[in-house]
């Protein structure tokens, strides 16, 4: 008898051993409620969702070059503009100093200017279409400026206002309204491919320049990839 309940006691003290160990490598394995889970057929539970972002790289903007008064190129697309004056006051073609936050402090870039009195439409025709275009606006004048000015631009294409152009200056649809600011400075994406834009000034004509360029973002509107790898559950066979 003595035997026997000496062999029952090992035998009941083996098996809460290793109920314990089974409990205590279940809670080091598995996160969580689960942990707490009194099935011992469970070797371990993957509850990991793995969630990848592939963001593109943010690319610098290729700044336009320019042949010609009314001719130049955007990241290897060539575009001709009719409907600008000459500048009033200076050289048609120069270097615009944009190194302040307006422009996203992109230093001293190579551009149009022209006199706003004589050009209240004009067009840009690119060879091909051109995408993650960007506008920059160089002192472009508002109606508050001295003289009187444009109350506002509509430039015929959707964008999104990427630099500058803060209070008072304002979007509607493809225009920027004007007619409480003095000047515009900034920046406009558009947000499709532009094989042709047409700028359009409303309000009082003026005299004095204002000038603008043009910029392509390489890679722009590319989607990132996610990838989600769903949670695994797997059985022990039972001994």
């Amino acid at each position: 008898m003595s035997r026997c309940v000496s062999v029952s006691r090992k035998k009941l003290s083996w098996w809460s051993s290793s109920r314990r160990s089974i409990r205590s490598s279940t809670r080091s394995v598995v996160p969580g409620p689960l942990a707490r889970s009194r099935g011992v057929g469970f070797a371990a539970v993957g509850m990991l969702s793995l969630v990848v972002v592939a963001s593109p790289a943010v690319a610098s903007p290729i700044f336009a070059t320019y042949s010609g008064s009314n001719t130049g190129s955007v990241n290897g697309v060539g575009f001709t503009m009719t409907g600008l004056s000459a500048a009033a006051y200076q050289p048609d073609i120069q270097s615009l100093n944009m190194s302040g936050s307006d422009w996203n402090n992109v230093g001293a870039q190579q551009g149009r200017i022209y006199d706003a009195n004589s050009a209240t439409t004009f067009t840009v025709t690119f060879d091909s279409a051109v995408s993650g275009l960007q506008m920059y606006l160089y002192y472009f004048r508002g109606a508050t400026g001295g003289g009187g000015g444009y109350t506002s631009y509509d430039f015929g294409q959707t964008f999104a206002i990427t630099g500058g152009l803060g209070s008072p200056v304002t979007q509607s649809g493809t225009t920027l309204n004007t007619a409480t600011a003095t000047f515009a400075n900034g920046v406009i994406t558009f947000t499709g491919p532009v094989t042709s834009l047409t700028v359009t000034a409303t309000g009082t004509a003026i005299g004095g320049d204002q000038g603008f360029t043009f910029a392509a973002v390489p890679g722009a509107g590319g989607v990132a990839g996610v990838l989600l790898a769903m949670p695994v559950a797997r059985r022990r066979r039972r001994r």
